[in-house]
């Protein structure tokens, strides 16, 4: 669970989700958190990137990232 003070919010993160803001704590870029989530969770890498761009698009939009320019 994420506790958002500035917008007064509780964000639950699935198992998913959970291990990709894991990763952005450890400074990883999508496609390296995509790897993991595909050995995590048995995907295709493909597949996992997709999820992992649309869950930090996602944060983004919530104001829980502050995306970095490529």
């Amino acid at each position: 669970m994420l506790l958002d003070i500035d917008a007064d919010r509780v964000h639950q993160l699935n198992p998913t989700a959970s291990l990709i803001w894991r990763e952005l704590e450890a400074a990883r870029g999508a496609e390296d958190i995509a790897r993991r989530v595909a050995e995590t969770f048995d995907v295709e890498w493909e597949h996992a990137l997709d999820d992992v761009r649309g869950i930090l698009d996602r944060f983004a939009a919530l104001s829980l990232i502050v995306p970095q320019e490529p």
